[in-house]
């Protein structure tokens, strides 16, 4: 594990964003595997701590054409991508309903193969924040 962490913060260094996810990516992927945990290990504080920084890497980076500023306070979800079909999109609009307090703020990666097709504005009303989110272009 300790081997893709150190790439990621590599890939951070050298401001390869893409690069920080691929290795997070990897590094979820192989944990998936082991027998010893459980089917979706989770938990990684570096990992969390890696991922916190490049979102407010892509905030600074891709300025929104509207005055929305960065969460302060409230809850920030991250995805990679939405889909007008299937649980994973919805499972979104669960966790936002059922978090206490302001509804929190979406942003999505893009950062998925699939993204070349563009976001589906369906998929993103399937969560219920298309008010608070943000979409950054993998590109």
């Amino acid at each position: 594990m300790s081997a893709f962490l150190d790439k990621a913060r590599q890939s951070l260094e050298q401001n390869d964003l893409t690069g920080v996810l691929t290795h997070l990516i990897a590094m979820f992927r192989a944990l998936q595997g082991l027998r010893e945990l459980p089917p979706l290990p989770a938990g990684v504080r570096e990992a969390d701590r890696l991922l916190e920084h490049l979102g407010h890497l892509l905030f600074q980076r891709h300025p929104s054409s509207n005055s929305q500023s960065p969460p302060s306070g409230g809850t920030l979800i991250l995805a990679t991508m939405l889909y007008p079909i299937g649980g994973h999109t919805p499972l979104i609009k669960d966790l936002a309903e059922a978090l206490p307090g302001p509804p929190p703020h979406l942003w999505l990666t893009m950062a998925h193969p699939s993204s070349s097709k563009g976001l589906k504005p369906e998929a993103l009303e399937r969560t219920g924040l298309s008010k608070t989110s943000r979409v950054f272009s993998s590109g």
